[in-house]
């Protein structure tokens, strides 16, 4: 068996989600100083600086030669909280070849680190990129994704009974809901609550609909976030997320935008699968990835011909 590698069972947890379990009594432990103000005051930047300076540095030890190794998420923001924040990492590998002795690696690193998230993987010209991109893009990106781990924090609210598990939640989602402005009784999301959504789709005062399932969402079982929007608006916004039907008559900005959303959610799908170990091939989200390519190369003529 290759160095770095577990059976077949540990390397399921990976694709599932499913890191190894803290024992419950370490995890009330964490819960009671997660809530001890001072606590996490004093401790917050020596554990983010040892996440950020030294354990990132064990991890990428770890990896196979010549991997780089990101930090991303909630170590690099001021709310982050030393018992509860997980460590996201980015690993770049060199090529397309390498990519499965890291996957193959990741299951034993989440039984050493418990802290550790399930990391991403992208080859060293995808994260330039995505580099590129995020130079006028970044704040898009954060706002997909503050849209999207809305509805994954309100699905596994409504699913989950562990108190822990409960209360890392609940934290996440008063500080996503803390960074659009709303208020801890407000059960929808309103367009104008992203800046740059708000901008591409046109936000417009109209007669309001409550839509329960965007189609965008529901690909990655976001499902239960209810957003309000106009009739107008709700066209608008289909259409600019990936393999839907595309309204006519766009911007150049609005082109470029898709595009570069289009890429983001391709590297998303892409590590989904990469880390698919020991089980069938997951042909919906195969199917997925090409819908992007094609989408990715549309925007591009597009964006040419205006």
């Amino acid at each position: 068996m290759p160095a770095g590698t577990l059976n077949s069972r540990e390397s399921k947890r990976v694709v599932n989600g499913k890191k190894p379990r803290l024992p419950a009594w370490f995890r009330g432990l964490l819960l009671s100083c997660a809530e001890t103000p001072w606590l996490v005051k004093l401790l917050r930047s020596p554990v983010q600086f040892f996440y950020k300076c030294i354990l990132t540095e064990v991890v990428r030890v770890r990896l196979p030669v010549g991997v780089r190794v990101l930090v991303r998420h909630s170590v690099l923001e001021k709310e982050f909280n030393p018992f509860l924040s997980d460590l996201d990492l980015t690993i770049v590998v060199p090529d397309e070849q390498s990519i499965k002795s890291v996957a193959l690696a990741i299951p034993q690193l989440l039984t050493l680190f418990p802290m550790l998230d399930v990391p991403e993987i992208h080859t060293a010209q995808e994260e330039a990129r995505l580099e590129q991109l995020q130079l006028k893009w970044s704040k898009l990106f954060l706002e997909v994704w503050f849209l999207r781990k809305l509805g994954w924090i309100k699905r596994d609210l409504r699913l989950n009974t562990e108190e822990f598990e409960v209360r890392k939640l609940e934290i996440s989602l008063k500080k996503i809901e803390k960074k659009l402005g709303m208020t801890p009784w407000q059960q929808e999301v309103q367009l104008n609550s992203f800046e740059v959504l708000s901008s591409i789709i046109q936000h417009e005062e109209d007669v309001v609909m409550v839509c329960s399932r965007l189609p965008y969402l529901a690909i990655e079982g976001s499902g239960d976030l209810i957003m309000i929007l106009s009739h107008k608006e709700f066209t608008r916004f289909t259409s600019f997320f990936p393999n839907e039907k595309e309204v006519e008559g766009q911007s150049l900005e609005w082109y470029e935008a898709k595009r570069a959303l289009a890429y983001y959610e391709l590297l998303l799908a892409k590590n989904k699968l990469r880390l698919t170990l020991d089980r069938d091939i997951d042909y919906e989200r195969v199917a997925w990835v090409k819908g992007l390519e094609l989408e990715i190369e549309a925007c591009r003529i597009k964006s040419l011909d205006g």
